[in-house]
């Protein structure tokens, strides 16, 4: 069903979206899972209409290659999927838990707040772990991430009384456990 010309697309996608000037053998079965799972989103959004395919084809390969240049790039991390079934109750737990403080906050009559801005020194090294670090801190209690520097994260929290230092500590422990390849201060982070 794929002909050579779609399998070549791939093997140039695979080479153009990696950062290593040779073709390893899972970066082009990566992309090849890529491009079928877009075909198969293809085949859904056309309702199974295969006079769709011609533009079809050459839209799944641009997706694919998209795709596959904004996942790689000159750092060496990469999110380990199994290391996602413990973090994900972790994340369901404090997200529930930060909708429940700031429900209690808003319907408390004194309304206990006591905001203020917090300077996190950052040790993830990578920027996917930082960036994934930001969107966790938004589902901690009173908390919301506000700015994202190359050494810090300056952190807007509800009550300036509340743990937020260890628990920042704590998921980017938990965020750095998630990839493959830390440096030595990632290494740190989940040790301690």
């Amino acid at each position: 069903m794929l002909s050579y010309y779609t399998l070549s697309g791939l093997a140039m996608i695979a080479k153009a979206s990696g950062s290593r000037s040779y073709l390893s053998v899972s970066s082009v079965i990566a992309v090849a899972w890529r491009f079928v799972f877009f075909c198969i989103l293809w085949f859904i959004f056309s309702e199974g209409d295969f006079r769709s395919w011609p533009f079809g084809v050459p839209t799944v390969l641009v997706a694919t290659w998209f795709s596959s240049s904004l996942t790689t790039g000159p750092e060496v991390c990469r999110l380990k999927v199994l290391r996602l079934v413990p973090y994900i109750p972790f994340f369901l737990i404090k997200s529930l838990g930060s909708g429940v403080d700031v429900m209690k906050r808003v319907f408390h009559p004194g309304l206990p707040i006591d905001p203020a801005l917090i300077e996190y020194p950052l040790t993830i090294s990578h920027e996917k772990g930082r960036i994934l670090l930001a969107n966790s801190i938004t589902l901690l209690p009173g908390t919301i991430s506000a700015q994202l520097c190359d050494d810090h994260i300056v952190v807007h929290t509800l009550d300036k009384g509340l743990p937020v230092q260890e628990t920042i500590r704590d998921l980017e422990g938990r965020i750095a456990s998630l990839y493959d390849s830390f440096s030595d201060s990632d290494s740190e982070v989940r040790k301690s």
